[in-house]
């Protein structure tokens, strides 16, 4: 059994004739090695274009003395550590 007949019959997929013009499909590769899966996979990542506004923060309103802490991003600010300190 193929693996078009195992993927149409598991997930109901006709992988064997074009969704645009349903001419016959035919498999002319198989890449089965996972480091040559990961290289072509690192490589579209690389090639795809990124979208508006991805990886973009928003700009932080207000001055910092009028906040409260209330909705701070706590992965960006400094921690404070106060040695021997008594309360």
């Amino acid at each position: 059994m193929t693996w078009a007949q195992r993927l149409n019959r598991v997930f109901k997929l006709d992988l064997s004739s074009c969704e645009t013009c349903g001419g016959q499909v035919r498999a002319i590769a198989s890449v089965e090695d996972p480091l040559v899966i990961g290289k072509i996979l690192a490589h579209l990542e690389a090639r795809r274009p990124m979208l508006v506004g991805e990886g973009c923060r928003p700009e932080v309103r207000g001055s910092a003395a009028g906040r409260s802490g209330a909705g701070l991003d706590r992965a960006h600010t400094a921690p404070v550590i106060r040695l021997g300190t008594t309360a």
